[in-house]
């Protein structure tokens, strides 16, 4: 009797990213696992984004095209179609590796687990490989960052609802905010052996406005305000640093 893959949910959300969705698209479209419902979610796109996902719509459960108010609103919006036992978040402009999933898949037939970790590349719009990610510490008096790229966290679709989902509140950074009520809910996780996929530099978390939002949910976590202080004034002085260096190489 042929086993039965367990359903796995990704959503991905757009914005005039039209060169990024058909990234993701296309590493969708090559995935060996193939029990997936695929839920894309995009927000009145006027770039061309839309004909290129419909170019793609085979591979598409759920299509939702219309207004939403931010990042993580799309999410939670894309969330309320997903079917099966896990949930994932891919981005625009991300891919997963082809064999991702598989490896997910070979784990949990040997130990239960109730999310997922891993390492991605980090690339430049040019393709050239940047570096890989490293993973933190998932202590939480120590968890002053997301622990791994968010696209490599697949949660139990029963826990995702038990904690409500992203808090809409944070604008810039409520994946980490998730990921702390994650983990004081569970610390039951697996980290994958090899690269989940890629991650491509820039949007909105790349700027310094998540330092001053990583801060508040700091604060609503009971950071203590010194590490919460030093954290911020460190991430703004390597920022403008890196400005500065990268301003002075064009003169």
């Amino acid at each position: 009797m042929k086993e039965e893959l367990p359903l796995i949910s990704i959503v991905t959300i757009n914005l005039n990213n039209a060169a990024g969705i058909e990234r993701t698209l296309k590493s969708i479209s090559k995935l060996k696992y193939k029990s997936i419902n695929y839920v894309v979610v995009d927000g009145m796109s006027t770039d061309g984004s839309i004909e290129i996902i419909k170019k793609y719509s085979q591979y598409i459960s759920t299509f939702i095209c219309e207004k939403d108010e931010g990042i993580y609103n799309a999410m939670n919006k894309g969330a309320e179609f997903v079917r099966g036992d896990w949930i994932a978040f891919l981005n625009s402009g991300d891919i997963i590796y082809p064999d991702a999933l598989n490896e997910f898949h070979d784990a949990y037939n040997r130990q239960k687990f109730d999310f997922t970790l891993g390492k991605v590349d980090i690339l430049h719009d040019s393709l050239t490989k940047n570096k890989v990610s490293s993973l933190n510490n998932l202590d939480l008096t120590k968890l002053v960052k997301m622990p791994a790229p968010h696209m490599t966290i697949l949660t139990k679709k029963e826990i995702f609802k038990d904690l409500g989902g992203f808090n809409e509140t944070y604008k810039i950074s409520s994946d980490l905010d998730f990921v702390f009520r994650l983990i004081k809910l569970t610390d039951d996780y697996y980290i994958f052996k090899k690269k989940y996929g890629a991650f491509y530099l820039g949007g909105i978390s790349s700027t310094y406005l998540t330092y001053f939002e990583d801060y508040k949910i700091h604060k609503e976590h009971n950071i203590k305000f010194l590490t919460r202080i030093v954290i911020m004034l460190r991430k703004l002085s390597f920022y403008f640093l890196k400005k500065m260096l990268s301003i002075s190489k064009l003169r």
